[in-house]
Formats: structure tokens, C-alpha cells, sequence
């Protein structure tokens, strides 16, 4: 089973708390080969929640998210089935959202490994 957690803005405003168990083969992600990627956003932007953002998040699972003072960024890791799959041991590669405006669309790009 895999434990997603996480919150849910309502069409409300409102942010609720999701906690559900659900089985492995139902996220998409696999135990030993998975989707995962790394990549950072700049703190005001996740601070102010824009669209591109929320967009973003709802795209992920985010696994460890760490505060940089000193670049001013949050580094996250996360899986997504935007990233390419990585073997158990390997390095994990870091990616750039790119979010075209005028289509409102989000893709993952592969900047190093």
C-alpha cells in the first residue's frame, strides 16, 4: 500500500487534509523502478501559490522538500510519471517545470542526471 498525503484546495477556498492508503499499482509508481526527479522552486512562488505552482504540486508526490536560504529556493524531491524512470541506486536526475502561459501547459524538462 502507498501512503499519500497531502492537501486539497476545495472549489470553496478551502484546504482540506487528504490521507488515503491505496494500492501500489493504482499510483502508477513502482516500489523499485520509479518515476522520480528532483527540482526547485523559488520560495515566493510557492509562498504566493500561483497557478503554475498548484499545477505543478498536483503533478507530484513530493518525497522530501528542503528550504535553501541561501539560494532562496525550496529543493524538492518527488515521483511523477512526468519523470523518467530511475533504477533503485542510480542518480536521481534533476528537472525544470516549464509552463507555457498562452496554452496553460506544464511540462517536466531533464536539465542534468
Amino acid at each position: 500500500m502507498a501512503a499519500l498525503n497531502g492537501l486539497i484546495e476545495t472549489k470553496q477556498g478551502r484546504w482540506v487534509t487528504l490521507d488515503i492508503n491505496v494500492p501500489w499499482r493504482l499510483t502508477g509508481l513502482n516500489k523499485k523502478t520509479m518515476r522520480r526527479g528532483r527540482f526547485s522552486l523559488p520560495i515566493r512562488s510557492v509562498e504566493e501559490s500561483t497557478l503554475p505552482i498548484r499545477r505543478i504540486m498536483g503533478q507530484c508526490v513530493i518525497v522530501r522538500a528542503e528550504m535553501m536560504f541561501m539560494t532562496g529556493n525550496i529543493d524538492y524531491h518527488a515521483t511523477s510519471w512526468r519523470f523518467r524512470e530511475v533504477q533503485e541506486g542510480c542518480v536521481i536526475p534533476v528537472y525544470e517545470w516549464i509552463w507555457c502561459e498562452t496554452e496553460g501547459q506544464l511540462t517536466a524538462r531533464e536539465i542534468s542526471a
